[in-house]
């Protein structure tokens, strides 16, 4: 396991994670073909200045990946390491990886199945995959610091049903949630500053909080708020004033 893990570890670093996007579909239509002219053709049309030896490392590396079926790790891979990376690079892997994945469960689907029962097999795929990123993220409830992941709940901040396909699947629309939190959360009956402390409504009674054991003190655990959660929390609490009329 691990000489995989390193092969592709080798191969990413000799391609690129932003080349490997930008020429993903070109390295996947010619995964088959013994010859890489029709890749260096592809490189040269969008003008790259690269040598001759870069030319051919980047070619073979990026359609290795597809040889080797490594391509759903790769992905995975960019987009969970994604600091240092273009946020349109991120979200391009995004899109490829619920193709991908889309694909291989499709392909293993009755023929004759309805077209209502794949639409809401890529809905559950995509929030398998919301989850998979947001408890990455936070690793444990992003309040209670509860670690058993099995109960948490990968909350959208910004409804999943008022986001757009983007922001349906970014793992910075998500924080981590024991489900009482996760409940008053969706209900706008708490909120968060910019600095993670709670905001509580005054539906709310001293009696209510002292019952559910929600303290005015709690707020998310601050090493792991980032600037990307911001503009997704000041939707939720633009949403919790005026539910709240605060």
């Amino acid at each position: 396991m691990q000489r995989v893990d390193q092969e592709m570890e080798d191969l990413i670093t000799s391609v690129g994670a932003e080349t490997f996007i930008k020429y993903y579909k070109i390295y996947q239509a010619h995964k088959d073909l013994k010859d890489n002219s029709s890749i260096r053709i592809a490189f040269k049309e969008n003008g790259e200045k690269w040598s001759p030896s870069t030319i051919n490392t980047k070619a073979s590396g990026g359609k290795r990946i597809f040889v080797k079926g490594y391509e759903q790790d790769v992905l995975h891979r960019i987009i969970n390491n994604s600091i240092k990376l273009n946020e349109d690079i991120i979200n391009q892997a995004k899109d490829y990886l619920i193709l991908c994945i889309e694909d291989e469960v499709i392909k293993s689907l009755p023929i004759d199945i309805e077209t209502e029962k794949i639409r809401l097999i890529k809905l559950r795929i995509q929030q398998s995959l919301f989850r998979k990123m947001v408890v990455k993220h936070w690793e444990k409830c992003a309040i209670t610091k509860c670690e058993n992941q099995s109960i948490l709940i990968a909350s959208h901040i910004k409804p999943w049903k008022d986001s757009d396909n983007l922001e349906k699947l970014d793992p910075f629309n998500g924080i981590l949630l024991s489900p009482i939190y996760d409940k008053l959360f969706d209900k706008y009956l708490i909120s968060f500053d910019d600095n993670g402390n709670i905001l509580i409504s005054d539906e709310l009674t001293n009696n209510d909080l002292v019952a559910l054991n929600v303290k005015k003190t709690d707020k998310l655990n601050f090493h792991k708020l980032e600037k990307r959660h911001l503009d997704y929390l000041i939707h939720h609490r633009n949403i919790f004033f005026s539910k709240n009329e605060i």
